[in-house]
């Protein structure tokens, strides 16, 4: 799967490079007669079905972590508003281990 990103990307980049080489050498015919063509690459990929699957895969494979992320940030703010509630009547001992 690497690999053939790999391999996706360096095609894009190929395809890409000539054709703004291109445009730049024909920014002055396109001056004159007023056209201008935008792509949405992203869009062109994610729109086909070998681009939703593989972002299916994506979301998949990193389903689990970005659960465990987001279970490390609402254990961060318990912490923080632990530490932020007992200011003042916190020692500084069980300060100094809730900043850790």
């Amino acid at each position: 799967m690497k690999i053939r990103n790999t391999c996706m990307a360096a095609l894009v980049a190929l395809l890409i490079i000539p054709a703004a080489w291109a445009q730049a050498g024909s920014s002055a015919a396109s001056a004159a007669t007023g056209k201008i063509a935008v792509i949405s690459l992203q869009g062109a990929i994610a729109g086909t079905e070998e681009g939703k699957q593989a972002s299916k895969e994506l979301q998949a494979q990193f389903a689990p972590r970005q659960a465990e992320i987001a279970n490390l940030g609402k254990q961060i703010q318990t912490l923080q508003q632990r530490l932020q509630a007992g200011q003042t009547t916190l020692s500084d001992e069980e300060k100094a281990h809730l900043t850790r």
